[in-house]
């Protein structure tokens, strides 16, 4: 198993964790979902930033996802509005992206949906576009606190779990390679994780 593989499989477990039950994690357990943001955050950093050969493939990043983890859950309480705040920002980002990419591409729907899930070079236009949208939606998750920390968790765990899954099965199953299928299931799988949660919220 590489270092890859890991972090794929950590993308899937926080990405549904956040995506069915990420407010309801802040609002009941904030420690927990400190230590699971604060893990996969550091993980991730350990993946684009170091070289693990052997047996640290494996322990290489379960371990900065547990020093992570520790970190998160010492933050999460006394910073519970950054987070709330920061999921909103990653959601309107993702948003911006999307709609920057229209514009950059004169509506071009098949490139659209491409670099929804494969972010390559960003142009000016879109970072612009992203840094507004991620103000604007970090603002709004300060305001609106609830509908908007179930909304972005729903999004953001759903990009997660379906960004593990296509690097874990994408390779052998044609069908994760469907630019247009992906966009779809995400968006399903968004809203399913935003009912549930609103369903279930205290």
């Amino acid at each position: 198993m590489s270092f890859l593989s890991v972090m794929n499989i950590l993308h899937i477990v926080v990405g549904f964790a956040l995506c069915m039950f990420g407010s309801m994690m802040l609002r009941s357990a904030p420690r927990l979902s400190g230590f699971l943001l604060g893990g996969w955050i550091v993980a991730y950093l350990a993946y684009s930033t170091q070289n693990f050969t052997d047996i640290w493939v494996i322990l290489g990043p379960l371990g900065f996802f547990v020093l992570g983890g520790i970190l998160g859950t010492l933050l999460a309480a006394p910073l519970y509005m950054g987070i709330v705040v920061l999921s909103g920002t990653l959601l309107g980002a993702m948003i911006g992206f999307v709609i920057g990419f229209v514009i950059s591409h004169s509506g071009d729907s098949y490139r659209l949906l491409e670099g929804v899930f494969s972010i390559g070079s960003i142009t000016s236009v879109q970072s612009i576009i992203m840094v507004i949208t991620a103000v604007v939606f970090g603002l709004l998750s300060a305001a609106y606190q609830e509908f908007m920390t179930m909304l972005s968790t729903s999004y953001v765990g759903a990009a997660l779990l379906g960004w593990g899954l296509v690097a874990l099965f994408g390779p052998s199953t044609p069908l994760l390679r469907n630019v247009v299928f992906l966009f779809f299931v995400w968006a399903v799988v968004g809203i399913i994780g935003t009912v549930y949660q609103y369903k279930n919220r205290d």
